[in-house]
Formats: C-alpha cells, structure tokens, sequence
C-alpha cells in the first residue's frame, strides 16, 4: 500500500564539521539509500546540534543522484536554505538541538542510488559549527553530540 514503510538507513556519527564565513562546507553527515521500487518517496531525518559565538549556522540539506545535485531549500528564503540556527547576540556561545525531517519525492526509477549530505555554512564572517556547541575554549569543554541520519524508503 502506498506510504509503508519499504526499506531504512540509517547510521550514528561522532564527527564535528565546522565553516568560515558563507562558504558552503560538506559535513560528515551523508547517507545513501537505493531504492526499490520506481516513484518511491523518502523521509529523511537527521539530528545533531549547531553552535558558534555570535553566528548563525546555515543548514542545506543537499540531495546526488547520478552526477545531478539538487538543494532542498527554501526557494523564497534570501539565504536559499533548508533551516538555520541562530544566537545573535554579543559574544554568546550557543548550542542548538537540530533536528530535520522532510519528505522528499524525486522521480527515480528502482536501483537508483539517491545520496543525502547535510552541507553547512554561516551567514557572514566567523566560524560555525555542526556536531558540537559554540563553547570551543579549552575552559568551556567542548560540548560535542551524537550525531544520526535515518533515511527511509516509502512505497508510492
């Protein structure tokens, strides 16, 4: 029946990625998936955590099939991005619960390998961080998460 459940990917991550400025950086949070059946949809979430001192990471979540690339992003955002987090404020370091879902619905046929990234970069000078909190001094402790991707295969 359209919508079950057909097949799940997913991994745990210890990684941190960090980027400089508006550059946009790949991060270590990147799943593949092959699907099974032609037309399928595919939920993708993952969970981590972003943080900088007085900056705003930017999330896209980035999506390959074959050699064509494709940023499921919001078309009327000015940043063209999928979420962000932000701390505006003098000199505060944050960490941010980051948390995704999104249902994606590319046309593919069965055998084809789909491959999810999130790519993360900020929204002006300085550095942010995904997979661990803005408190990056020695005296602060890194504050660093587990990080997870979960992709799954929903029959059309």
């Amino acid at each position: 029946p359209a919508d079950h459940i057909i097949q799940v990917v997913s991994e745990n991550f210890e990684g941190t990625s960090s980027a400089t400025s508006t550059t946009e950086v790949s991060t270590f949070l990147t799943k593949s998936i092959t699907s099974s059946q032609t037309n399928s949809k595919f939920l993708v979430m993952v969970t981590s955590m972003t943080g900088a001192d007085d900056r705003s990471p930017r999330i896209i979540l980035r999506r390959t099939i074959s050699s064509s690339i494709h940023n499921i992003v919001n078309d009327s955002s000015q940043d063209g991005i999928t979420m962000l987090s932000d701390a505006r404020l003098s000199s505060v370091r944050h960490g941010t619960n980051f948390h995704l879902s999104y249902v994606d619905s590319p046309t593919v046929s069965s055998g084809t390998s789909i491959n999810y990234l999130i790519v993360l970069r900020g929204a002006e000078s300085g550095t942010v961080y995904l997979g661990q909190s803005g408190f990056t001094n020695p005296s602060d402790s890194d504050i660093k998460c587990l990080s997870s991707m979960t992709i799954m295969e929903l029959a059309a």
